[in-house]
Order: C-alpha cells, then sequence, then structure tokens
C-alpha cells in the first residue's frame, strides 16, 4: 500500500475495497506498505506519500475496486476452465461447482492459473445495493488492539 496510515484507516478501508469485488471477507485480505522511497513513484494520482485530506478512499476507491473486479473475473474463469463450463455457471466467486458434485476451489488454487490469463480490458463493478464488505463496520485493521 503507498499510503501512510496514522489512525485515520486507511489500513482497513483499502482492503474492504477489494475484499468487496473478489466477495471474501475482509479477514482474506492482507495488506503490506511499499517500501519508503518508493512511495511516491507508486502513487501516481498524488505523486507524493502523504497522510491527511482524506484522499486515499478518494483516490483510491475505483482502482482498487477495478484491481478486485479484475482478479475476480480472472479467478472465475479459471474455475470455469477447470470444470468446462461456462463462466456464468462457474459458481458463486467462482469457487463452486454447478454440478451436482459439489467440488469447491478456493482462489489460492486457482491463482497460478488465473495469472496466465490474458487481463480483461474491462470488468463489471459490483451494484452498489449488492455491497456486503462496504456496508459492515469492520474492526480496525489501523491500530493495535488494546489489551
Amino acid at each position: 500500500m503507498c499510503q501512510v496510515e496514522m489512525g485515520q484507516g486507511t489500513y482497513t478501508s483499502m482492503p474492504m475495497l477489494l475484499a468487496e469485488e473478489l466477495e471474501v471477507g475482509l479477514d482474506q485480505v492482507r495488506l503490506s506498505s511499499t517500501p519508503r522511497r518508493r512511495q511516491a513513484v507508486r502513487q501516481s494520482a498524488l505523486r507524493r506519500s502523504e497522510t491527511g485530506a482524506s484522499t486515499s478512499v478518494r483516490v483510491f476507491y475505483e482502482p482498487l475496486r477495478r484491481a478486485g473486479a479484475t482478479a475476480r473475473t480472472m479467478l472465475v474463469a479459471a474455475a470455469a476452465s477447470t470444470w468446462n463450463v461456462d463462466q456464468r455457471r462457474a459458481g458463486p466467486e467462482g469457487r463452486g461447482d454447478p454440478s451436482p458434485t459439489g467440488r469447491t476451489l478456493t482462489y489460492g488454487a486457482l491463482a497460478d492459473k488465473a495469472a496466465r490469463l490474458p487481463v480483461p480490458a474491462q470488468v463489471a463493478l459490483k451494484e452498489s445495493e449488492g455491497l456486503q464488505v462496504e456496508s459492515e463496520r469492520p474492526p480496525s485493521g489501523s491500530t493495535p488492539r488494546r489489551r
């Protein structure tokens, strides 16, 4: 993550955007910081690394949702290919087999296959009415919990 965390929830809100589009729980998304000297380069929208002005969600809302939707699309395609079914029948989150066998796959099991697929130029974001993770109030991943 190229943003700085100073208790304002950046390290909670950014993973929420990815989890939403991937259709996974927030506990399944891990965030790591970029090395300091690369932050300014990677943060192309602001060209600097800073905390303040509530810019994180405003700047990264759509790019992170698109990244999550792109990954989900590729994972569903990998599942469909594995089971030799149409992508629309690849099951919820691309992990459930539509056949009566009830087979399942994790995103981790599909990751290598999905990574070899072409990256789609356009992906559909979830409709705002269907958002689950964003409507929750998760514990903050920003600061350590008190004991």
